[in-house]
């Protein structure tokens, strides 16, 4: 959603949920877990005191990556401190190695992997030489659905290394196995995609931005950066850019696109990650990177439709 900058003037310039500068660097170290706002509103500090200065309002449902705990609070990214209460905040821990039964692909067993490294290359192709399009980190686990010339294929045009020095796995895949139905593809990808953005929850809203290494993104910008980055070859557009795009569908999947229009201007003016359950992920002037409701009066006043990437 474009509105003026000025919009975000209004709330302080410290009210930016990860208090960092437009060329600040983003988080060093990859979150620790998940914390979504329990209580009806909860205050955002700027310390990890409950005598800090409070910036921000957070509010019930809301979702936020991790950093670190400290004084019975839970760090959201830089100086923004949220109180670790269980009363006020339901926690939920990264890293958690799935042992659950795995799927089945074209009759055979597949296993899952999970990141040791602290950061680990994805690459398009069963290639070491091949284009990196994205990055896994520590504690993510993924579904394996081929393992070819030394690497495992966790989503369509994605690839990481089976090495145990970076990975750990469980289950069994055949080498053989090389496709997958139409449909574990489609939601290994979501998952990917959906995944990856989560990265950046807290993170503010930056007009015009496409990087996070400026502090944050528009949403168009968000959308750009989180699915060039899980192997889509999409280049940088506005919301009616990929509302032209975009496969209308009526019956949307977790990972496919959600859009709005009338927000700012007339037409296409804002785009979201749909992510199930009535929930969009999308970077907006009011909580940045946040996700957001499709059922409240305002989002559901400006519903345009849903698309899917090709």
């Amino acid at each position: 959603m474009k509105k003026r900058i000025k919009v975000l003037t209004s709330i302080g310039v410290t009210a930016s949920l990860l208090l960092i500068g437009a060329h600040s660097k983003v988080h060093a170290s990859a979150p620790i877990g998940t914390v979504q706002v329990k209580a009806k509103s909860l205050y955002l500090r700027a310390g990890n005191s409950f005598n800090s200065k409070v910036v921000r309002v957070l509010h019930k449902g809301e979702h936020y990556n991790v950093y670190a705990k400290k004084n019975g609070m839970y760090n959201l990214g830089q100086n923004s401190w949220v109180s670790a209460s269980g009363s006020y905040v339901a926690y939920a821990a990264k890293g958690t190695f799935s042992t659950s039964k795995p799927v089945t692909v074209s009759g055979s067993s597949a296993g899952k992997v999970q990141v040791k490294a602290s950061k680990l290359n994805v690459r398009q192709s069963a290639n070491f030489s091949s284009r990196i399009v994205g990055t896994a980190y520590k504690g993510q686990t993924y579904t394996i659905y081929e393992k070819k010339n030394g690497l495992y294929r966790i989503g369509q045009n994605r690839w990481i290394t089976t090495s145990a020095t970076y990975v750990s796995s469980n289950g069994s895949v055949s080498a053989s196995a090389s496709t997958s139905s139409e449909k574990e593809t489609s939601n290994a990808d979501a998952n990917s995609v959906i995944a990856y953005a989560k990265r950046f929850l807290g993170m503010r809203y930056i007009w015009a931005s496409s990087n996070p290494v400026y502090g944050g993104f528009d949403c168009s910008g968000f959308i750009y950066y989180v699915f060039k980055n899980n192997g889509y070859n999409i280049g940088r557009t506005n919301v009616e850019g990929y509302w032209k795009m975009a496969q209308r569908v009526s019956s949307p999947k977790v990972g496919d696109l959600v859009f709005f229009q009338g927000t700012y201007r007339i037409g296409p003016s804002h785009i979201g990650i749909y992510l199930g359950n009535g929930q969009f992920l999308n970077a907006n002037t009011s909580h940045g990177v946040s996700i957001t409701s499709l059922s409240s009066t305002y989002w559901r006043n400006h519903f345009l439709g849903y698309g899917r990437l090709k």
